[in-house]
């Protein structure tokens, strides 16, 4: 496993681009931007500036408070979104440029959109890398833990209700009783 796949998972990938999202915002806002450039990117409209600023610190919040499967979700958005808007801007900008007379349309936006795009793919790539799975069969879900039961005959006798079944559970002990629904236990 490589350096850059252990630093570039969601939570990772949350984290930087809360803070880059603030960086511009704040950046834009104080019109720090517009004396980098003269592009477009450089210069986008002053609303815009507090779309990143707030979205960065929504982004920041559930990269660092968030669940694993919000997290997932909230990379999920700009791999969809910035590929899409990248890919679209580079395929269709300069002819969306002519067509509306908005020469902004045909800028290097698009490849800041598709490499935040890209960076986000990579981030879901990686989001099970160096957390393997247990050996077992997934039979349920107890106190936001996922819960193993060692090999499928336990789990065929869980599931027929034939006879009695308990695993560990987040510190509990899940039971399956005879046509009942397993239940989280604490220790």
């Amino acid at each position: 496993m490589s350096v850059l796949t252990k630093l570039l998972r969601p939570r990772q990938f949350l984290g930087l681009a809360g803070t880059v999202l603030l960086v511009i915002g704040l950046a834009g806002a104080t019109c720090s931007l517009a004396s980098i450039s003269r592009a477009s990117l450089f210069n986008p409209p002053y609303w815009i500036n507090w779309v990143h600023v707030t979205f960065g610190i929504v982004v920041l919040t559930v990269a660092f408070a968030g669940g694993r499967t919000l997290q997932n979700a909230f990379t999920l958005a700009p791999a969809i979104l910035g590929s899409t808007l990248g890919l679209a801007g580079l395929l269709l900008g300069s002819y969306a440029a002519n067509l509306y007379n908005m020469p902004e349309l045909a800028d290097s936006e698009h490849l800041a959109h598709l490499t935040v795009g890209l960076l986000a793919l990579w981030a879901l790539s990686n989001r099970n890398v160096g957390n393997p799975r247990p050996y077992g069969n997934t039979i349920g879900v107890c106190s936001w833990h996922q819960l193993t039961v060692r090999g499928s005959a336990a789990i065929s006798s869980a599931i027929r209700g034939t006879s009695d079944v308990s695993a560990e559970c987040a510190g509990g002990v899940l039971s399956f009783a005879q046509h009942q629904t397993p239940r989280c236990a604490q220790v």
